[in-house]
């Protein structure tokens, strides 16, 4: 998981009602700002920490990636100083029984201060940026004060999204026993698809963008493999002519078959991100002529499982069931 330090001096009780982090998507002035870059490539499993005037105030987890939202009402206090248009990432936070001074702690943060983009000058006080990212180090110097004062960790942590796998859901499929014996082969076969998806993305893409797609199931801790519901961070051009980023679900085959699994936890994920949701299905991984990629879009935030499958799929039918012990047929 990567760490980050949101400076919310202005939106820190708002943003903590609307369990979330909203930064405009440009400058007032129509220029880009790192800071609001910054917010496209938090993912699910992601950690963040809370500075309000120079306390950490708080530590939250990252649910969704950054979605195209309006700013929040109230959020500026109705003085305009931001965008309408502008980037949501929803999180499960929780407040710190005892805020930490960063001061306070300083000494051992300097060491480790990066040379750019740094949250805090060389004397600890902050700078004026929204969002940074946080050193490894510096994340478990702050944990490991967070541990002196409360039990936060516990409850955070326990919050950790988990790869939901109750219930997968499969397209005219084969059995379950066939996909557990070919799962090596479908990984590699998956780990291609994932790589030719990116690559389809990059090809159409300017380098300034084409530089930021990425397969984020490569991540490591909890956003290693496919636990957070999509594999590849990429980015389409809109109709206003800018880039914003899409949240693809690749679903590869070594051959032309057209049906794919795909978790509840994936569903929950489309109807989460919604627009900028995609499943990209590849057919033919392997074959150096014939590979087929095939993006699907059309999703709609708030969907409920049932909408999308009846929408998106012309058959569906569960694999797996999650199942409770009865008291019948129980031997000892």
């Amino acid at each position: 998981m990567n760490k980050y330090i949101v400076s919310q001096n202005k939106s820190y009780k708002k943003e903590l009602e609307m369990s979330g982090l909203w930064s405009p998507k440009l400058q007032k002035d129509g220029k880009t700002n790192y800071s609001y870059d910054l917010m496209t490539e938090l993912n699910p499993g992601d950690i963040v920490y809370h500075v309000v005037n120079g306390r950490i105030m708080a530590k939250s987890l990252v649910e969704t990636p950054a979605l195209s939202r309006n700013k929040p009402i109230d959020l500026d206090g109705n003085q305009e100083l931001w965008n309408q248009e502008g980037w949501f990432v929803k999180l499960i936070t929780q407040a710190l029984s005892v805020p930490i001074n960063v001061k306070d702690i300083w000494n051992e943060l300097l060491p480790d201060r990066p040379e750019k983009y740094s949250a805090f000058k060389a004397d600890g006080s902050g700078v004026q940026r929204y969002l940074s990212p946080c050193p490894d180090k510096w994340g478990e110097i702050i944990d490991a004060n967070i541990a002196e004062n409360d039990r936060l960790n516990e409850v955070v942590n326990e919050s950790v999204v988990e790869i939901e796998t109750d219930i997968s859901l499969n397209v005219t499929g084969i059995s379950e026993e066939q996909r557990l014996m070919s799962d090596e082969s479908n990984k590699k076969t998956g780990d291609a698809a994932e790589e030719l998806v990116v690559n389809h993305y990059k090809d159409q893409l300017p380098d300034k963008q084409a530089e930021l797609v990425e397969r984020v199931s490569l991540g490591s801790g909890k956003n290693a493999g496919h636990g957070i519901g999509y594999d590849v961070r990429a980015y389409e051009k809109m109709e206003n002519g800018s880039y914003e980023p899409v949240y693809v679900e690749v679903k590869g085959s070594n051959s032309d078959r057209t049906d794919f699994y795909i978790t509840k936890n994936e569903l929950k994920r489309a109807g989460e991100i919604g627009e900028q949701y995609r499943i990209a299905r590849v057919t033919n991984v392997g074959s150096e002529d014939d590979v087929q990629i095939e993006i699907i879009g059309g999703f709609q935030k708030n969907d409920s499982i049932k909408e999308i499958l009846d929408t998106h799929f012309s058959k569906y039918e569960p694999t797996n069931y999650n199942v409770t012990l009865s008291d019948y047929g129980t031997l000892n």
